[in-house]
């Protein structure tokens, strides 16, 4: 698994921001990456814009499901199909800094944790800070998240050396009953209250 970072991004008539997505990924000050995006049977030209992306760079793959499944079916193929020692979340309508992977795979290693998340902050439809932050606790334990959800899945990264292969169940707020699932397990979530 080495030290790869797999990145799950599903999409679904994508069109108008999977190129922003997409290029922050391509921004990374952290090179050892693989992009799995999975197109969640989009109508749009969504396949034809990450069909590009495939031909131009090598760690990003295209994987196209033959019917509309929703969310966590999508995260689910490609965590099934993800050669990573990391897994990070991204949607296909949000953005990382460049700093972001580099950031959080060193801050894994130092503090041996398993589960970590970032601070992040809200755009507009063009890209345009919105002056929303929500900040990161500094750690989010089982009973923490009985209260709601401080976790924002865009900012998750895992390490499943530590955790093992894991999916998300197909319900609604599938993340947040992953998060559920894993600190039950007794993990940790460690949070980094910078945005990344």
């Amino acid at each position: 698994m080495r030290d790869l970072v797999s990145v799950i991004m599903p999409a679904y008539n994508a069109e108008k921001y999977i190129e922003d997505a997409i290029e922050s990924v391509l921004a990374q000050e952290y090179p050892d990456w693989e992009l799995l995006v999975v197109d969640d049977c989009s109508t749009d030209r969504t396949r034809n814009i990450v069909q590009k992306y495939v031909t131009a760079d090598k760690r990003i793959r295209l994987i196209s499901l033959r019917e509309n499944r929703g969310v966590a079916t999508a995260r689910n193929t490609a965590l099934q199909k993800a050669n990573g020692r990391y897994i990070a979340f991204l949607d296909s309508d949000d953005m990382w800094y460049p700093g972001k992977l580099a950031r959080q795979t060193s801050y894994m290693k130092e503090n041996n944790v398993a589960f970590t998340f970032t601070a992040y902050e809200w755009i507009d439809e063009t890209g345009n800070r919105l002056g929303k932050r929500l900040r990161a606790r500094a750690r989010v334990d089982f009973n923490a998240l009985l209260g709601g959800n401080p976790i924002g899945c865009l900012t998750v990264m895992l390490d499943r050396e530590k955790i093992g292969f894991f999916e998300m169940p197909d319900i609604r707020h599938e993340d947040y009953a992953t998060w559920l699932h894993l600190t039950r397990r007794g993990f940790v979530a460690y949070g980094i209250d910078e945005c990344l």
